[in-house]
């Protein structure tokens, strides 16, 4: 991405399989459609405004862009697996490893990541689970911490 767009690019997330990056071009959809055998994008719409092509579906190795054409418009990366963007369509992708998804759609909004990097705040959440020892069925409510901008691995 450097040699492509040197000072223009800014690696905002990284993990085991994924990067997201905030690129500054004229038309990163015409880049991809240039360079369409480095992508995977069959799942863009068939009838997408920008006219690429649909191909190399789950081929290894390839670059995904996971929006489809639709433009991120905010991201908050916290740490590994915990992170939140907003898209153009005001769409709303919440990821948080060890929440529950129940938790993570009723409880905790786009803005808690925005307080947790800012304010430096640590933000817990309560959940109920649902527990078996020596084959004995109970429930426990949990206080966990849910998010905080300190990655301590």
């Amino acid at each position: 991405m450097k040699a492509c767009y040197g000072e223009n690019v800014k690696l905002l997330y990284t993990d085991t399989d994924s990067f997201i990056y905030d690129v500054k071009c004229n038309d990163i959809y015409n880049d991809i459609k240039n360079d369409i055998n480095l992508f995977d994008t069959s799942e863009y719409p068939t009838d997408n405004i920008y006219g690429i092509p649909r191909k190399n579906k789950k081929v290894l190795g390839k670059m995904k862009d996971e929006n489809c054409g639709k433009v991120m418009t905010e991201f908050i990366g916290l740490r590994s697996k915990m992170y939140s963007f907003k898209v153009e369509d005001c769409h709303l992708i919440k990821k948080l490893k060890g929440v529950k998804k129940s938790t993570l759609e009723k409880k905790i909004d786009f803005e808690d990541y925005r307080r947790c990097l800012l304010e430096d705040i640590n933000l817990y959440s309560s959940m109920n689970l649902i527990r078996s020892v020596n084959h004995d069925i109970y429930t426990v409510t949990l206080n966990k911490l849910a998010l905080s901008a300190l990655d301590e691995k």
